[in-house]
């Protein structure tokens, strides 16, 4: 399903996952003669994370986010399902969820300058401009040639009506 997804044949990628997830959910232990589901028996949540990734590259980011939460159900921290959240909730303009995965990617230590700026727009279109300071200021200790947190810290203090600050 991976190797299909990287050469960006999603329609493909999304049945093989979905031929994992069926034969798990119809596995019986004593037809089972290659070891190939016991030495993946647990990993539907690798199959929702690849469907996740396949529906978020077609914009399908509803479902991306249904295939996410249940990544997130079955395991709280697989690979950068939390980063990937928050993107798809960045979509959709849903701040609270948007900081709740910032968060959450943060503490399973997926910590970059990215999650910073989406924290920080949150931030900022919650009118929160400290918070969103605080977070771009981050984002940039982070990844100093990140234009966009210059351009948050801009913003933040446009909202604070600190014109001259934003200017520089």
């Amino acid at each position: 399903g991976y190797v299909y997804a990287q050469d960006g044949e999603f329609e493909k990628s999304d049945e093989v996952f979905g031929r994992y997830l069926n034969v798990r959910k119809n596995f019986s232990a004593h037809h089972e003669w290659m070891g190939l589901i016991l030495n993946n028996l647990n990993s539907q949540f690798a199959a929702y994370y690849g469907l996740g990734l396949s529906q978020m590259q077609r914009n399908n980011i509803d479902q991306a986010i249904e295939y996410f939460n249940k990544v997130v159900e079955s395991v709280n921290d697989f690979e950068f399902t939390h980063h990937l959240l928050a993107r798809c909730y960045r979509q959709k303009k849903d701040y609270p969820k948007i900081l709740v995965h910032c968060d959450k990617a943060i503490e399973y230590g997926h910590e970059d300058a990215e999650i910073y700026i989406i924290k920080g727009e949150a931030f900022l279109n919650l009118g929160e401009s400290t918070k969103a300071s605080e977070c771009f200021d981050k984002a940039r200790q982070l990844d100093k040639s990140n234009f966009a947190s210059h351009l948050g810290l801009a913003s933040a203090a446009s909202l604070d009506g600190k014109y001259d600050e934003a200017l520089k």
